[in-house]
């Protein structure tokens, strides 16, 4: 007990003279805050705390716990390692952990070993959680504890990274007497706290948050003369924002007073348009209207600028109809040239969503007689959307009317295609029809342009579309006009995106009639080597029921060019191939799988063979994975030197049997510095000590421990190679504490070993070894 007294109180002395020596540069100090520096103390501190928890002068507790080697662990055996524990990202959540639930006398003695060094704790980015927790659990006399260690250095802390966290749970937590001493600093110094990037968080949070009106109007009136420059700046437009929330209506009107002379200025700036938007939310009517009358003024200099036209969009969202009507009278002067700009669509697009019919008819009837204009313009195509959206059924009908004599001009524009496919999706039965049969509604004419659009690049929405939302008559029709042209649609990259929908969308008979054009054996090859055609026969070997699919399988197996391997081999053919095994029946996939079979050394090493194999080795049967598995292990050595071979050894170390696994590793056993130059066998060796049991893992570190006749063990050569150092760390982590012992003992000696420079630390040489990293 003594003993803990003495420490104490030399840790009371020494942070007594701590705060003395940060007085004396206090102003330095804040100087830099508020610059948004980091103060030379404490990027000292920093550093001393950085450097105490490097991996190599962390104390065995600790160590221990992030390697997971306690049991039970509780916040009464850290003792003298809560500060250490409180630094340490790991540890550290485990203190907030324990925090929750501990009793009284726990939570004692750790404010007991915290004390002397909170407010160090309270800068550090694990440390202040620590401290935050602390403030949420603790007793008032503990919490009392805690904030005088802290009081000497409120400022410092509200302009600090993590120190404005301590400093808010202390206002949130603390009792009315250390409040009131945390507050009487941060009043004398608002205007520094409020242009910071933390010190905002502090004031937003308990001077507007949580203070009574007293205490709110005592801010505004410090804030008085400095409003409009604040609502101008990055970090003050918040807290002026969160004033106009939260303030009185008298606070209220002072800060209004103050913006009111330049609304159009703030309406213009990227944070002053957020304060206006805040005044018209939450001040009063008179307050408001004053600025309502400047905004109407400057209509059409708001809705054309990047962040003005947010301002009155928020007049047009939440404003009363007759605060919408001056915009509206604004804007029909210039509807069209709005309409066609990039922040301007968004507000003829709202007034469209917002005003009354009786407002929107005038600005309707430009629009109408600027349709082509608009419909084809990357922006006016949204505003005439909306039109068919928000507008009255006979505006819909309009629009119809006026694009289906000329749709497939307008069907095959990047801007209008989004136009008919509004119409089509929000139309009525007739007014689709229309759009229809201006396309596909009988006669050669019309069926040339269904497959003049099916090849187009945005026609193809359009005929997607009539076949996700027409009539079964309609569908007809259009799998009509592709009749005769499955194929050559099939090759094409928007070809191939029509058929795959008219095979989801139509019924069996048409679905077999479309699929009918690709059954000869020809027409399967060509589909399945081809980029798009192998897309819309996956999908066929999808959505047919199996014994409809002996097509493609016969096609695949008589192949005069092509065998099951080399399809297997090839860019897209082998995604068909995986199809047909995932899809088919027993039966017609076994003549497939024995293809496959005979050719396993062949496929494993190939970019597009190896996913076939795992494929197999996923789905297939025991006695499909058997011979491959066999196969893999005669050629162990081989495979995981091979960049596609080593993913398949991946996958049965992963998800294969045990004595799978266990060949593997056993194959591996020799000399392991053969390979460990390359980055396929050091992620080989890396899933074993992932997945390998406890024997298999050990096995392996004792092999890279063992001298290997070179006079040094293959560890040390391993933690200079670029691939091989990720396997020691691995090692590391599973390694138990001996064989971990063991290693660290390897790399100390070798370190040790090396020479060193001038000023004493050791020189990286051409043998010297890359430092662990002990988790």
């Amino acid at each position: 007990m003594i003993n803990r007294f003495i420490r104490n109180f030399l840790n009371g002395q020494h942070i007594i003279h701590k705060i003395q020596h940060v007085q004396t540069v206090r102003r330095t100090f804040l100087h830099q805050c508020i610059k948004n520096e980091c103060p030379a103390a404490v990027l000292s501190w920093g550093a001393r705390m950085a450097s105490s928890n490097r991996p190599s002068q962390r104390s065995k507790l600790l160590d221990d716990y992030r390697n997971k080697r306690t049991a039970n662990l509780q916040l009464i055996d850290l003792s003298e390692h809560v500060v250490e524990f409180a630094l340490d990202p790991l540890g550290s959540s485990f203190i907030k952990q324990k925090l929750g639930r501990a009793n009284p006398t726990e939570k004692a003695q750790l404010v007991d070993e915290l004390r002397g060094h909170v407010l160090k704790l309270a800068l550090h980015k694990c440390g202040n959680h620590v401290i935050q927790k602390a403030l949420e659990t603790v007793d008032k006399a503990s919490q009392i504890e805690i904030t005088n260690e802290l009081s000497a250095q409120v400022l410092l802390l509200s302009l600090h990274k993590y120190g404005n966290l301590v400093i808010r749970r202390v206002l949130e937590h603390c009792a009315e007497q250390q409040k009131r001493h945390v507050l009487e600093q941060l009043h004398g110094n608002v205007l520094s706290l409020v242009t910071d990037q933390y010190g905002n968080y502090v004031i937003q949070h308990q001077k507007l948050g949580r203070a009574n009106p007293t205490e709110k109007a005592q801010l505004v009136d410090e804030l008085r003369g400095h409003v409009l420059k604040l609502a101008l700046h990055k970090c003050g437009n918040h807290v002026i924002q969160k004033a106009l929330e939260t303030v009185d209506k008298a606070s209220q009107i002072e800060i209004t007073n103050e913006l009111s002379a330049q609304v159009l200025l703030l309406s213009l700036h990227k944070y002053g348009n957020l304060v206006i938007r805040r005044v018209l939310e939450h001040c009063a009517e008179q307050q408001k209207r004053h600025v309502l009358e400047q905004l109407h003024g400057n209509v059409l200099s708001l809705v054309t600028d990047q962040y003005g036209n947010y301002v009155i969009q928020h007049v047009l969202e939440h404003g009363l109809p007759e605060d919408r009507e001056p915009i509206v009278r604004s804007l029909q002067k210039n509807i069209t040239s709005i309409s066609v700009h990039e922040y301007g669509c968004r507000v003829i697009q709202l007034v469209l969503k917002h005003c009354t019919e009786q407002q929107k008819r005038p600005l309707l009837e430009q629009l109408h007689e600027n349709l082509f204009a608009l419909v084809t313009d990357q922006y006016g195509n949204y505003v005439i959307q909306h039109v068919i959206e928000h507008g009255l059924p006979e505006d819909r009908e309009r629009i119809v009317r006026s694009l289906q004599g000329d749709i497939m001009k307008y069907a095959q524009d990047k801007f209008a295609l989004n136009v008919i496919l509004k119409c089509f999706i929000g139309g009525t039965a007739d007014q689709k029809k229309a759009l229809f049969d201006n396309i596909c509604g009988g006669g050669p004419k019309t069926l040339q342009n269904a497959q003049q659009l099916m090849a187009d690049e945005f026609g193809t929405h359009v005929i997607q579309k009539f076949f996700e939302y027409g009539t079964d008559d309609q569908k007809a029709q259009l799998v009509e006009a592709l009749r005769g042209h499955v194929l050559t649609l099939a090759l094409k990259m928007y070809g191939s995106h029509v058929i795959q929908k008219a095979l989801k969308s139509v019924d069996k008979a048409l679905q077999i009639e479309i699929i009918e054009e690709l059954t000869p054996r020809l027409c399967v090859i060509k589909c399945i080597k081809d980029q798009y055609g192998s897309s819309v026969m996956g999908t066929i070997i999808e959505l047919i029921e199996p014994q409809r699919l002996q097509f493609v399988v016969d096609a695949i197996l008589s192949s005069p060019s092509d065998s099951v391997a080399s399809l297997s081999l090839h860019e897209y053919g082998n995604l068909v191939i995986q199809r047909v095994l995932e899809h088919c029946t027993e039966q017609q996939k076994r003549p497939l799988l024995e293809q496959l079979l005979g050719n396993v050394p062949t496929l494993v090493t190939d970019q597009y063979g190896s996913f076939v194999i795992r494929h197999v080795l996923e789905h297939g049967l025991p006695e499909d994975r058997e011979p491959i598995v066999r196969s893999l292990h005669e050629n162990v050595l081989t495979l995981v030197t091979d960049k596609y071979g080593s993913f398949v050894i991946r996958h049965v170390i992963e998800h294969g049997l045990p004595e799978d696994r266990e060949r593997i590793v056993r194959s591996l056993h020799g000399d392991i510095m053969k390979n460990t130059h390359l980055h396929s066998f050091c992620d080989v060796i890396i899933k074993c000590l992932v997945f390998g049991t406890t024997e298999q893992k050990n096995a392996l570190i004792d092999q890279v421990c063992a001298d290997n006749g070179s006079g040094q063990p293959p560890l040390l050569q391993m933690m200079k190679q670029q691939f091989a150092k990720d396997v020691v760390q691995k090692m590391l982590n599973v390694a138990d504490s001996a064989r971990r012992q063991k290693m660290i003992s390897l790399a100390k000696r070798a370190r040790a070993a090396q020479p060193t420079s001038k000023k004493g630390r050791n020189r990286k040489t051409g043998n010297g070894c890359v430092p662990l990293i002990i988790d």
